[in-house]
């Protein structure tokens, strides 16, 4: 019985030698691009919150007396979760940069230097 294999794993025609391990590559930095957008939402998802609440505090009244103030509650909801989905769009885009570099320092190959060998095994003098 024969083995079946998906036509992903074989080798097209006119494909170039080494694109299996190009798209392996882009695969690869995709993947650390998405993973550091999701981590820079859920950062700001958790440190955003808080700096909204110390935001919009008021400070350095004497004595503990607290502001009295009238507000629209639709305007304060849409005011702070604009400014949530804002944060979380700019930790999106910083971890999918970071994941970027990422990608890129840890898969860049190095070139091997090879020393070109002469038929009795001694280094040839080119």
């Amino acid at each position: 019985m024969r083995a079946r294999v998906r036509d992903s794993a074989r080798p097209a025609e006119g494909r170039a030698p080494g694109s299996a391990a190009i798209v392996q590559t882009m695969k690869n930095t995709l993947i650390f691009m998405l993973a550091g957008a999701l981590l820079g939402i859920a950062i700001a998802s958790f440190i955003i919150p808080p700096a909204l609440v110390w935001y919009s505090e008021p400070g350095g009244l004497p004595g503990g007396a607290s502001v009295q103030a009238l507000v629209q509650i639709p305007d304060v909801i849409r005011y702070t979760t604009g400014k949530l989905l804002r944060w979380q769009l700019i930790g999106g885009v910083v971890g999918a940069v970071l994941g970027l570099i990422l990608a890129i320092l840890l898969m860049r190959k190095k070139v091997p230097t090879t020393v070109p060998v002469g038929v009795d095994g001694s280094p040839s003098p080119n």
